[in-house]
């Protein structure tokens, strides 16, 4: 069920940094990713997120992302990049 939301809503809403309203979707979607081995989208997500929660001072949104993010290099094995990206966080 979760992997047909994933699907249905990746083709459905055009996932856009500036649109808050989606925030929790995007979010969601990114653990997805990461949970079925499509890193590489999640990481695509996730840097228009991070720019978006940077530009519109979204300070909870931005640490949310880059903790995903740590999460997303480790499932790559990047441990180096995952562990810059958990400093980022904190």
């Amino acid at each position: 069920m979760t992997l047909e939301w994933a699907e249905l809503y990746s083709t459905t809403y055009q996932t856009t940094a500036e649109n808050a309203v989606h925030l929790y979707q995007d979010l969601t979607l990114v653990r997805v990713y990461v949970a079925t081995g499509r890193v590489d989208e999640a990481q695509k997500l996730l840097r228009q997120l991070k720019t978006a929660a940077i530009e519109e001072g979204r300070i909870g949104h931005l640490i949310e992302s880059t903790l995903l993010e740590a999460l997303a290099f480790a499932a790559k094995k990047e441990i180096d990049l995952a562990l810059t990206s958990l400093k980022e966080a904190i």
